[in-house]
């Protein structure tokens, strides 16, 4: 079976896969679904049989900027560039575990398969971003429309009314001074917090940057946060599996595929985690009792599946497994956030918009009285 069709399952469509002419047209700078759309070029042609540069003049010849990022790596490898070295040289978005996996290919002799893998980790990305834009749009629609909505009705609706009450020397229900207060301050003084949040944002992002501490310090926070810790913790723990045994397959070494992807992790807590693991191995013991004393396996998971791979020597299909139930508890941690994000937020949204109604037709009502001759 070749390299690419071990990935794919009958019935299921890859985005840009098989589809030359799909790329985006332009002349801006490359981006993820570029690189993808490069990967999945390159990796047919090379499996289908094609010398390398014949696999890249093959892929540059599409209108788009995939193809122009193609061409530009078939000129490096003409100058005797290895074919990662030239993507990067050419543009392409390459993190330092694509750059790993090409290598890890191009040293093994199976860069078609290294390409496949990349694609699939590409495609795994976009997945993941698509899930949580999913799980957030929703609700923070919501809230968008509710503040906009009653911001409006302090600005525009309730002052027009209060003027009359003014006139005759009524006071005001005490619900629409409250709305009308709060629009003339988010009015006034709106700008200036927002400015201030985004300041001291910008600070704590750079402190963060500059302290190894504090950045620890977050991290560490961040994996213990009551409900959002968990799936930050998943999404972590899917991610450094996912690296892993992408590299394993690759033909990487488990010590150096857990080194690279301690490198590569967002979070500080989880990469120390990593590096210990990697220094338990190193003076000799077997990984699955290396993630065991760490913070990767809580749950004890890791450690079973991995003495499984100890006896067989199976270790890439050990973590693809161990990806996959991460991945799978990512993924139910990412649902239950949006079944608690979305009533949460229609919640927020019939308080307001009832506190909006009662501050509305108080006055309303109020001032049809007191054009028919009666009194509140």
């Amino acid at each position: 079976m070749s390299a690419i069709a071990e990935h794919r399952k009958p019935g299921r469509h890859m985005p840009g896969r098989g589809k030359p002419g799909r790329g985006k047209p332009g002349r801006g700078k490359p981006g993820r679904s570029d690189l993808l759309l490069a990967a999945t070029r390159l990796g047919e042609l090379l499996d289908a049989g094609l010398s390398t540069p014949e696999a890249l003049s093959a892929a540059a010849q599409p209108r788009d900027r995939a193809a122009r990022m193609v061409g530009a790596a078939a000129a490096g490898v003409a100058r005797g560039q290895s074919l990662s070295r030239a993507l990067l040289t050419a543009g392409a978005p390459l993190d330092r575990v694509d750059l790993a996996l090409l290598e890890a290919g191009e040293s093994g002799g199976d860069v078609a398969r290294a390409l496949a893998l990349l694609a699939d980790r590409l495609e795994q990305r976009a997945a993941i971003r698509k899930q949580i834009t999913g799980a957030l749009s929703y609700p923070a629609m919501l809230l968008l429309v509710t503040v906009v909505v009653l911001h409006g009705m302090s600005l525009f609706v309730l002052p027009s009314l209060a003027a009359m009450y003014e006139s005759m020397g009524i006071a005001m229900p005490t619900s629409s001074r409250v709305l009308m207060a709060a629009g003339r301050a988010s009015a006034s003084h709106g700008p200036g917090v927002l400015a201030c949040l985004l300041l001291a944002t910008s600070l704590v992002m750079t402190l963060r940057s500059r302290s190894p501490r504090l950045r620890l310090l977050c991290d560490e926070t961040l994996l213990r946060t009551p409900l959002l810790g968990g799936m930050f913790t998943s999404f972590q723990h899917a991610a450094v599996y996912s690296v892993v045994s992408a590299l394993l397959e690759a033909g990487c070494s488990v010590t150096d595929a857990l080194q690279m992807s301690a490198r590569c992790t967002g979070n500080t807590a989880v990469a120390r985690s990593l590096e210990r693991a990697c220094r338990r191995i190193r003076r000799g013991v077997m990984p699955g009792t290396a993630l065991g004393a760490s913070a990767l396996d809580p749950s004890g998971e890791s450690a079973g599946i991995l003495r499984v791979a100890e006896a067989t020597g199976d270790y890439p299909g050990a973590f693809a497994r161990l990806a996959r139930l991460a991945a799978c508890r990512r993924d139910r941690a990412v649902e239950r956030f949006g079944k608690l994000a979305e009533p949460a937020a229609v919640t927020l949204m019939a308080v307001a918009v009832a506190g909006g109604v009662l501050a509305l037709y108080q006055p309303v009502l109020g001032s049809a009285s007191l054009l028919q001759g009666g009194t509140q």
